[in-house]
């Protein structure tokens, strides 16, 4: 409101007492920066090459990618909070190094990963993420946003990940080299469940607790009768593609960007919507849910019957609302994640 709206109720708040002693809050948050800031050159003197790379034996190859960038992954962070500029150009340098070490192994080709699932590619991304917010003008990291989204719309001939149709991602494995399916003379690992999170299925009738995946022939046949699921078709954990797609956006403000994100999180809802919002984790490539799961809702990789279940899921799903709701401000988007925790207590139970 400007002064003509609101007349004489106008007043105007002078500080008058000078603050000569900081308050012990604001001390406190400065020397967490300042360790910070020199933290990161305590860990590249220990862990990090010249080069960027990381200590590291070609021989045990490249793993997860997320284990590897997430070393670095909170320096542009700390810079964006006020930390030193050399964090800036120490970050970049990792990711760098990181990239070229992943590379010769083998997980990363045209600087991502070749074909991993989106549950631990998307904690790779968020390295990434913070250097483009940190260094938005970088003309690499822009090159690299493009490319890196083009691979989910399409735009490398030999990584079409995505069918526009059916609005579905082609398989839980994808990236750099497109869709990754398992070959028919393929050996599935052994798949052991922990206490913890119990089984992906219960279907075998000699496989019905965690304790039974401690014998190798029953932990093998678990194995084959997942992945044989998982091989191919879309997961709830792709939808965390929708950050990547996101990023492109808010850096080149194309408008492409902003409607694969929302078309493919519509796609989602509609699912959820039509199992009176309990998401499902997995769609088939004819478009069908449960396609590859005896008709059912659940199973996929990385889904509700898998490590975390719902704690993935609704992370996934908090995240493409925001994203969502970010390029829209439309908040009916926020109802996907809403929705789903109120189905959850809806259908909790209360135990001794």
């Amino acid at each position: 409101a400007n002064r003509s709206e609101i007349g004489d109720q106008m007043e105007r708040i002078t500080a008058t007492v000078p603050v000569t002693t900081p308050p012990s809050w604001a001390a406190q948050q400065q020397l967490l920066m300042q360790t910070l800031e020199r933290s990161a050159h305590t860990f590249c003197d220990k862990y990090v090459r010249d080069d960027g790379e990381l200590y590291w034996d070609d021989k045990f190859g490249g793993g997860s990618p997320d284990d590897f960038y997430e070393a670095f992954f909170s320096w542009p962070l700390v810079y964006l909070m006020g930390g030193g500029d050399h964090l800036l150009e120490m970050a970049h340098r990792g990711w760098e190094g990181v990239t070229r070490l992943l590379t010769r192994c083998g997980t990363v080709s045209k600087e991502y990963a070749h074909a991993e699932d989106q549950f631990h590619q998307s904690e790779s991304d968020i390295f990434f993420y913070h250097l483009c917010l940190a260094d938005p003008k970088n003309t690499s990291s822009q090159i690299r946003a493009r490319r890196f989204a083009g691979l989910y719309l399409n735009e490398d001939p030999d990584a079409i990940n995505f069918d526009p149709e059916h609005k579905i991602v082609l398989s839980p494995w994808n990236g750099a080299g497109g869709p990754r399916y398992l070959p028919e003379d393929a050996k599935p690992g052994m798949i052991r469940a922990g206490e913890r999170y119990g089984l992906p299925t219960y279907e075998l009738p000699d496989v019905q607790t965690w304790k039974d995946t401690e014998d190798d022939d029953k932990a093998r046949r678990l194995g084959e009768v997942m992945h044989g699921r998982w091989e191919k078709g879309d997961v709830i954990a792709n939808l965390a593609l929708s950050s990547l797609v996101t990023n492109a956006f808010l850096l080149t403000g194309e408008e492409k960007y902003r409607d694969w994100v929302l078309e493919y999180t519509d796609a989602w809802i509609e699912r959820a919507k039509a199992n009176d919002w309990m998401v499902p984790d997995n769609v088939g490539h004819s478009g069908k849910v449960g396609e590859y799961i005896n008709g059912k809702w659940y199973g996929g990789l990385y889904g509700w019957t898998q490590f975390h279940g719902w704690y993935n899921i609704q992370m996934t799903l908090t995240d493409a609302a925001a994203n969502a709701y970010l390029l829209t401000r439309d908040d009916r988007y926020l109802e996907l994640p809403r929705r789903q925790l109120d189905r959850i207590l809806e259908l909790g139970e209360i135990r001794d």
